[in-house]
């Protein structure tokens, strides 16, 4: 797995600042990563595990997403139309260094709708911590990491 319980650390950025922006969104694909780990590969931990965590690194998000809602109807459309708008965010910051170029919201930039994009990013998080949970099989080590990203978001 991507990330170490004690590196996980916060889902939601409390400041504008775009390294700190985007790590939160390599957090979201970790989890979305997971539930397609857990739903094709169940309880089998082979070797297939590591062909799968290959080819998952070789998808990008919006695919991944797609194939959630479309292929596989496990999120809701209106979690994918909020991950798609919080995709939106991260393309433009990971391609460029200035906040001004990302909106968020109708004719609103980033930073004067920074709270909505803030509530967003911890409701999309919660519904696929769900989304996680209905799809993985007993696993003592991620309940744990669940229940540690539960009690984040709460925050």
């Amino acid at each position: 797995h991507g990330f170490h319980r004690d590196e996980f650390g916060a889902i939601v950025p409390s400041r504008l600042e775009r390294g700190e922006t985007l790590d939160y969104f390599a957090k979201l694909e970790f989890i979305i990563n997971e539930i397609i780990q857990a739903v094709i590969l169940q309880n089998d931990l082979s070797i297939n595990g590591l062909r799968l965590e290959s080819l998952n690194s070789k998808i990008d998000l919006n695919q991944k997403v797609r194939i959630l809602r479309e292929e596989w109807k496990i999120i809701s459309d209106d979690t994918f139309q909020l991950l798609m708008k919080l995709k939106s965010v991260r393309n433009v910051l990971a391609h460029s260094w200035d906040f001004e170029n990302a909106t968020y919201g109708k004719n609103k930039t980033l930073e004067t709708n920074f709270e909505e994009f803030q509530h967003d990013l911890k409701e999309v998080w919660k519904r696929l911590i769900v989304t996680y949970e209905n799809v993985q099989p007993q696993n003592e080590l991620m309940d744990t990491i669940l229940e540690d990203m539960k009690r984040v978001v709460k925050k």
